[in-house]
């Protein structure tokens, strides 16, 4: 297979990203005809361990963390017993938490992602009376939350920092919204809209912003914001509903409304977002949905039946129309994380879990941004995560796909295989981490871009990377003082298979003898490119290409005068006519 180096025959754009085109037509040669991945995702049901127990054994799954751990609780003996659970979302194994050994009933309802469970357990006196408590997963650990003398506490959300939201009963018989911050309780008292008599706390996020809901006086919209005066000694405000049942990091409070009069009206479901509130179902249909994501995903159910996903690029979707074949039927949802888990109770009377599985497929615009649910085609709100394969396949034209400024864990990647240039660009601090490793297919590039004012910047890319022919590597570079130039660091093997590397230097100053870019890094190489597209240098100066496949190193050295090379060639005559008269 023929390597060599060839000049860039024309500027590239001004924007670096689209640089990359100018490789495109010096590796049509190459390209293969290998097709797109068909978009396919749909949801793998795993049920989770339910102990037999004397009575009808049933289980019911609240709530799932980004670990994948699952909170609830399970059947122990009669209709009236239960025992908070907690469950290995990878295995599905259960272990039963001793909130009270002496409680009849006791429930988990949130854990976050550091293993913080929250829940409640009833009085061993009896009656409806409960007591909060937070059970760590970590280390076993269980105590109980303050109740400052109220009748009873329910805690149902915890954040990533321990802050703790939900309800107590107040002594005059009233349920006030409740906040636990080390252990310690603030009655937020019940709210100030129009004399409230009762409110609660639903949920809270990484901000510490809390959402929750109360009676009113009155008639009133779903989304008129709720005031409590007590969290932390000043006022705090939501701009969420009395109807109010969850908010996202993003400031999404997910919510309801209420549609007619007062003999015939219909609770909808509705998400506030900056005072703005769309409707989740259309023509006012009725509905209850109970948790968001950071996506905007939010699980619940329509008309009181079934289980639903509703995401702002996909709408409201039944799920039991994407599970895998043979999977028990979903009767609801009640939690989903940030990967797209969701937490459902099964027509077994099982509490499971479902997962995303199967490819996305890109379909947005270019320039478009990699992690952005609306440019994949799953129909359900999805972005790229590690439980997904992803493929970028422009069917005709160009697209440059802007990569993430976070490390972002993917299952596997796919670039290239369209009719189309797909190109993605690598974020200055960003990491995409493929699981299963990354491959370029025919037109399928990789490039760098800073994401900020910097000119230069190195991209990360987790796992193997594969490259074949046709496709290719961009980079551009100054002159090498102080890293002026592009990176492409590749946490894993690379395997070269043919394909490009391209360096741009349009606008640079010109290189000089001596000057070495440290271009790429990894953790192992193989094999070699079909070519190297290399700018034009000074007379008198070549590259030196000696270490690219060692070290990810490109110099620049001069070119041996002819003089010099006549004598290094006479020295070499000379050598083998003396051998040959010692033979």
């Amino acid at each position: 297979m023929s390597r060599k180096h060839k000049t860039p025959s024309r500027a590239p754009l001004h924007t670096r990203v689209h640089a990359v085109a100018l490789a495109a037509a010096a590796a049509a040669a190459f390209l293969a005809s290998e097709p797109a991945l068909a978009g396919t995702v749909s949801f793998r049901v795993t049920e989770l361990a339910t102990p037999a127990t004397g009575y009808a054994p049933h289980s019911i799954a609240l709530d799932i963390n980004n670990k994948g751990q699952v909170v609830g609780y399970v059947a122990t003996g009669d209709e009236t017993t239960r025992r908070a659970a907690l469950w290995d979302g990878a295995t599905g194994q259960v272990q039963l938490l001793n909130f009270d050994s002496s409680a009849r009933f006791s429930e988990a309802h949130a854990i976050n992602d550091a293993g913080q469970i929250v829940g409640w357990h009833d009085l061993a006196a009896g009656g409806f009376e409960t007591r909060g408590a937070l059970w760590n997963a970590a280390n076993g650990s269980l105590s109980a939350l303050a109740d400052n003398g109220r009748l009873g506490s329910r805690p149902v959300d915890v954040n990533n920092d321990g802050l703790i939201v939900g309800s107590v009963i107040a002594g005059n018989g009233y349920q006030h919204a409740a906040v636990w911050r080390n252990g310690q309780l603030t009655d937020l008292g019940a709210t100030t809209l129009r004399g409230d008599a009762f409110s609660s706390a639903a949920g809270v996020n990484n901000w510490g912003e809390i959402v929750g809901f109360g009676t009113v006086l009155g008639p009133t919209s779903g989304h008129t914001p709720l005031t409590w005066s007590g969290y932390d000694n000043s006022p705090f405000r939501v701009y969420g509903s009395y109807g109010g049942t969850a908010i996202n990091d993003l400031g999404q409070v997910l919510s309801t409304d209420t549609v007619g009069d007062f003999a015939d009206h219909r609770i909808v479901p509705i998400v506030i977002n900056n005072g703005q509130v769309t409707r989740l179902l259309a023509d006012d249909t009725e509905g209850w949905f109970t948790k968001i994501n950071n996506a905007g995903q939010a699980v619940g159910t329509v008309n009181y039946d079934g289980a639903w996903l509703w995401s702002a690029s996909g709408g409201a979707l039944s799920i039991n129309t994407r599970l895998q074949a043979g999977s028990p039927g979903v009767t609801w949802l009640s939690s989903i994380n940030e990967l797209g888990q969701m937490t459902a109770y099964t027509s077994n009377h099982k509490a499971a879990v479902l997962t995303p599985t199967g490819t996305l497929n890109w379909t947005g615009p270019s320039g478009g941004f990699f992690n952005d649910a609306a440019s994949w085609d799953s129909g359900l709100g999805l972005s790229p995560n590690r439980f997904l394969d992803t493929a970028i396949s422009s069917p005709a034209g160009e697209h440059d796909i802007i990569g993430v400024s976070y490390e972002l864990e993917i299952k596997s990647l796919t670039v290239g295989g369209g009719a189309g240039t797909s190109r993605l660009v690598l974020i200055e601090g960003g990491r995409i981490h493929a699981l299963e490793g990354t491959r370029l297919l025919p037109r399928g590039w990789l490039t760098v871009a800073a994401g900020s004012d910097a000119v230069f910047a190195t991209g990360r890319l987790g796992g193997k990377l594969q490259m074949g022919a046709g496709s290719g590597i961009a980079l551009h570079a100054g002159r090498p003082e102080d890293g002026s130039f592009d990176r492409l660091i590749i946490d894993g093997d690379f395997q070269i298979d043919g394909g490009t590397f391209w360096l741009s230097m349009i606008g640079a100053p010109a290189p000089q003898l001596g000057d070495s870019y440290d271009f790429m890094d990894w953790l192992s190489v193989s094999g070699r490119f079909d070519e190297l597209v290399l700018p034009a240098l000074s007379a008198g100066l070549s590259w030196d290409t000696s270490r690219l496949y060692v070290d990810g190193v490109l110099s620049v050295t001069a070119v041996p005068e002819p003089g010099s090379w006549a004598l290094w060639l006479g020295g070499g005559v000379a050598l083998a006519r003396r051998l040959r008269r010692r033979d």
